[in-house]
């Protein structure tokens, strides 16, 4: 019996680091972004508004699948900038919890946040490695190609 219980504990253990992405997720440059986008069939042109004036942004970029969906990726000055960035990303996907949601994942860990919804026929997704922010705010119907390119991110 206790090698059973010690057996499901470590499972359960492995299972919960996994899940929970314990393992270190590495920022991407710019031109990486832009590279694997491209690759993806999208259109990339540069991305450096935002309406946070007091964000420093210091290179962005915004990819284009037809006129289907599009995708922001940002490298901010610091950390500090890029959580704020985050905060407010997130802020403005949460308005979609008014109506049902059908999914809404978040984690936060020191160097990583994540905020995945899915409502109200939307598909939000905003990720902060370091000082990068990546951010989509999408039509549902497209959730799942968008998070092909996400995957190849490695965000």
């Amino acid at each position: 019996m206790n090698k059973r219980v010690i057996s499901l504990t470590i499972i359960f253990l492995i299972m919960l680091f996994n899940l929970t992405g314990c393992a270190k997720k590495e920022a991407i440059s710019i031109e990486k972004f832009n590279e694997i986008v491209k690759n993806q069939d999208c259109s990339v042109e540069e991305n450096l508004e935002y309406y946070d004036k007091f964000i420093d942004i210091i290179a962005g970029s915004k990819a284009k699948y037809s006129d289907k969906w599009e995708m922001n990726f940002y490298v901010l000055s610091g950390n500090k900038d890029a959580e704020l960035m985050f905060e407010k990303d997130r802020n403005i996907l949460e308005s979609y919890k008014k109506n049902v949601s059908k999914l809404q994942i978040e984690t936060t860990m020191p160097s990583y946040e994540l905020y995945e919804i899915v409502a109200s026929e939307h598909f939000g997704y905003v990720c902060r490695i370091d000082n990068t922010v990546l951010y989509v705010d999408a039509e549902e119907q497209y959730k799942d190609e968008i998070k092909a390119v996400i995957e190849e991110l490695g965000y």
